[in-house]
């Protein structure tokens, strides 16, 4: 198991609530939530790679 760092986020209260009903809907469970939000974070930035630019900076 890897080593995981605690962190809270000030979100907008009905994104949240729609993130958490689609993990709901997606795994069946409320305990999915953590695991499906660092995997949605996973995607997003292999999609959105930065440029070697921003690397730099």
């Amino acid at each position: 198991m890897t080593e995981k760092h605690k962190t809270s986020m000030n979100l907008d209260k009905s994104l949240w609530q729609e993130w958490v009903r689609f993990v709901v809907m997606k795994t069946g469970s409320t305990r999915t939530i953590g695991s499906e939000t660092e995997l949605a974070m996973k995607e997003y930035m292999k999609k959105h790679p930065l440029d070697k630019k921003s690397m730099q900076d």
